[in-house]
């Protein structure tokens, strides 16, 4: 049985935390399953001989890749928050109608997992502009600190028990049945969206340029207090003026910035950013 001591268990866990900025929940137990699985699966047959391979920066990149791919894919689902969803849809509605949304639009999914949040907005998005009678063309950018959850979500394909969580308006419209119980998101959202590695510990460098709306929820919650208000203010930089960034509940506590302003909605945590609309 593959157990780790005090003192190793808090070495790893501070070790990822300073890779990645977010802090473990992993249940001890299941943290150990984890990494005896995969200690076997590298033949090394002691918990020091794994954590010491970790150590050696040439050679350990690769499995810390792997251990943040098996430590932080977050729990997701198809329109898991309604009323975040909601209040986008109301915003590219009002925005068409008052002529503010200019000829392009754009969504970011900030720790996106394996893609279902993302191809929500995208659904949104798609559904409110041709309800509206726009024309603007939009596109959406998803990153996530996992490769593992990325390359899953840059196919687009989903189980049936996760495309049920759509609503009908949007699943009968954007979701496609090509083989048993495998469902595809359909090319109008699928060809406007991509997908990118990306850590938010170092979200300032991302080579991406504003959008219209950043939607970063149930992602914060991972990381300590001086990491989140430092991503907050990142995000907040690559959001046009005018755009939402849009967090989860209780994620902005401590936060205070003169460049946006609450936007009041039961169930979700938005601000708008100063400075009128900008067009993209």
């Amino acid at each position: 049985m593959f157990k780790l001591s005090d003192e190793q268990l808090q070495q790893l866990l501070h070790e990822l935390q300073q890779r990645t900025g977010i802090t473990v929940e992993t249940p001890r137990w299941l943290l150990e399953e984890y990494l005896g699985e995969r200690s076997a699966e590298l033949g090394m047959s002691s918990v020091q001989g794994y954590l010491d391979s970790l150590k050696d920066d040439l050679g350990s990149r690769a499995e810390w890749l792997a251990l943040v791919d098996l430590l932080t894919v977050k729990e997701t689902r198809f329109f898991r928050q309604p009323a975040a969803f909601q209040q986008v849809r109301q915003e590219v509605c009002t925005r068409a109608q008052a002529d503010t949304i200019g000829p392009e639009f754009s969504v970011w999914s900030v720790g996106c997992s394996t893609g279902e949040e993302l191809y929500s907005l995208g659904m949104v998005v798609e559904h409110a502009l041709r309800d509206s009678g726009c024309a603007t063309n939009w596109h959406g950018i998803g990153t996530d600190v996992s490769f593992g959850a990325v390359a899953r979500a840059k196919i687009g394909r989903y189980p049936e028990r996760s495309i049920n969580d759509i609503p009908l308006a949007y699943r009968s419209r954007y979701i496609r049945c090509e083989d048993k119980d495998q469902y595809w998101v359909c090319d109008r959202i699928f060809n406007r969206i991509s997908f990118f590695h990306s850590n938010l510990m170092h979200v300032e460098n991302a080579p991406f340029a504003k959008f219209d709306i950043v939607f970063c929820q149930n992602v914060l919650i991972y990381f300590d207090r001086i990491t989140r208000l430092h991503v907050i203010d990142q995000l907040l930089t690559r959001t046009r003026a005018g755009g939402l960034l849009v967090l989860g509940a209780g994620e902005d506590i401590g936060w205070h910035t003169d460049q946006a302003e609450r936007i009041s909605q039961d169930g979700v945590t938005t601000y708008r950013k100063l400075g009128g609309f900008e067009n993209g």
